[in-house]
This record gives C-alpha cells, sequence and structure tokens, in this order.
C-alpha cells in the first residue's frame, strides 16, 4: 500500500517504512554517504547495512540511494524519506528531552560535555564534592574536545569556549579565556636566550602572530603539538616556551609568566537547552558549575 505525505510544498505519493529503525539507517548513511561508515553509526556489521538497503528499497518500490565514486548519494524518492526521518528524529529527540524534563525529584543521569583542561584544571575536584552534595544523580561526564549536541540531547550540559553560542540555548557566560607566554623555571635559567625555542601548535605554522608579538619574535619553533595538554605538559617539563591559557599555566609551580602581555581566546559558557533549565538537577548542576568557575574567573582571565 502506497501513501501520500506532505514534502517541499508538495503532495508526494511514498510507501511508509515499517518501522523506525529503517529511518535511523537511512540517515546513517546519508549522514555518513557509505556503508561501512552507517555501520559504524548503527554498531552493526556493514553486510547488514547492504542487505536492509535491499529490502528498504524494495518496500519503498525504488531506490533510495545510488552509488557514486564518491560513495552513496540519495535518490529524489530517498531525499523524500531523509525528509521523513529528520522530522520523526526530531520529533523522537524533542519527546526524549521533554520527559527528561518532566523528572522532579534529584535523582536520574546529567549528561555532561566539558573540554579536558576545563575538567582537569578547573573542575576536577568540583566534581568529587558534587558528587557527595548530591549522591543519587548520576554524572556521565564527557572530557572532549568533541561538539556534543544538546539539540540532539547527546548531552544536557555543556561547557565551551566560545564567542558565538547558538542563541537559542540558554545559560551563563562566566568571562574571557585567556592565553599568556610562559616557560619553565630551570629552562629559562639553563637555556641561553639565543638557544631558547617555542613550542609551537602545528606543522604550518613557521612565524605566527603570537610570536610576533612576544618579547622574543626572534626565537624559532623547536617543537609542535596540536594539542593543547601535550603543549603544556611539554612547557611544564622544559622543552621551550609557550603560550597557554593561563588558568593552566598560573597553576603549575614550575612554570613562571614571562610578561604581563595576554591574549583573549573565547568566552567561556555554561549552557543547557531551554526544555532542560527548569529540571531540577539540571538546575542544581548548571548553578553548582556556575558557582565554581566564577570563583576562578580571575585565574580564568590572567588576573593573578
Amino acid at each position: 500500500m502506497r501513501y501520500w505525505i506532505y514534502f517541499s510544498s508538495c503532495w508526494c505519493e511514498y510507501a511508509p517504512m515499517k518501522d523506525w529503525d529503517n529511518y535511523r539507517l537511512i540517515l546513517a548513511l546519508y549522514r555518513s554517504g557509505t556503508l561501512r561508515g552507517a555501520a559504524e553509526r548503527l554498531n552493526v556489521n556493514h553486510s547488514t547495512i547492504s542487505r536492509r538497503l535491499v529490502l528498504m528499497n524494495k518496500d519503498a518500490g525504488g531506490e533510495l540511494f545510488e552509488k557514486t565514486t564518491l560513495g552513496y548519494r540519495s535518490t529524489p524518492l530517498g531525499d523524500e524519506f531523509i525528509s521523513a526521518a529528520l522530522h520523526i528524529e526530531k520529533i523522537t529527540i524533542s519527546s526524549e528531552r521533554q520527559k527528561r524534563a518532566s523528572a522532579e525529584d534529584m535523582s536520574g543521569e546529567i549528561n555532561l560535555s566539558v573540554p579536558p583542561p576545563i575538567f582537569q584544571y578547573l573542575l576536577l575536584d568540583d566534581f568529587k564534592r558534587f558528587q557527595q552534595l548530591y549522591p543519587k544523580i548520576r554524572l556521565n561526564i564527557n572530557a572532549s574536545f568533541e561538539l556534543l549536541s544538546l539539540d540532539n540531547s547527546d548531552a544536557d550540559i555543556v561547557i565551551r569556549g566560545t564567542d558565538n553560542p547558538p542563541q537559542h540555548l540558554v545559560g551563563r557566560c562566566i568571562g574571557t579565556i585567556r592565553l599568556g607566554y610562559y616557560a619553565q623555571k630551570t629552562y629559562l635559567t639553563n637555556t641561553p636566550e639565543n638557544e631558547r625555542r617555542w613550542i609551537g601548535r602545528d606543522a604550518q605554522e613557521e612565524s605566527p602572530e603570537w610570536i610576533k608579538d612576544s618579547l622574543f619574535p626572534e626565537l624559532k619553533i623547536g617543537i609542535r603539538s596540536d594539542d593543547i595538554m601535550t603543549r603544556h605538559q611539554m612547557a611544564v617539563a622544559g622543552y621551550g616556551l609557550t603560550r597557554g591559557a593561563c588558568f593552566m599555566a598560573e597553576q603549575e609551580r614550575e612554570l613562571v609568566r614571562l610578561s604581563d602581555q595576554y591574549t583573549d581566546y573565547s568566552a567561556l559558557w555554561v549552557l543547557t537547552h531551554p526544555d532542560l533549565k527548569e529540571t531540577p538537577r539540571i538546575r542544581v548542576l548548571s548553578k553548582f558549575l556556575i558557582d565554581c568557575l566564577l570563583e576562578k574567573k580571575g585565574i580564568i582571565e590572567g588576573n593573578v
């Protein structure tokens, strides 16, 4: 049996899928472009995706995707099912978020996304205190730079360094993350000035502006890393001069600040979805995180 559904300002005839899992497969293939990528998203074997796609094409009455040299591309029929799948996904996510928001007691799970440096240098001890205060709340911390989505319910609260947070989200700006110039004390004492080197960010930068603006613009980059935590640890170990986050460097006894110069990196935000802002456990964790970070605003902004 075929049905009519309103898509893209017109009515289209289509054969509906039998269950939501088929729509999930359509979205996985649409977003990844390959059978293997879709399989990884759904945690199944790629041969399973291939077999299911054949059955889905039969149920839909036509090809949903065509194979190209660049991967799988949706057909016009596939585009209609993708639109339906996106709509169903949006409704499902919203329903789950409303369900989570309806919980009235101070228990249940909270998924928090926070960058590793913020977690380790600003909040590590505070999370232990939160656990003691609210033992019935199960806090799941994703300490990574991965941008988990509040809209897709990948996270309930996110802590992010950004100057342009999505306008529909709610939260609080803590202040400005600032970067300063630092080096290990022993490195400065034992290394002649003409032999000193900078710790760089990546292989592409040879003479970046932040070095030109420093007290030692003539010094070259000696070693590089694209990871902020690695650069910090190398500076503490005496690998060279560095420009790093004030809230990290100022907590290291071995590091000294080279000048009063600093650079504004980004604003620091604690954010949640408006559907969750009145949920008791979300509200209490948001306030807890905001209060903890505001207490450390001085070190975050380099005012120490």
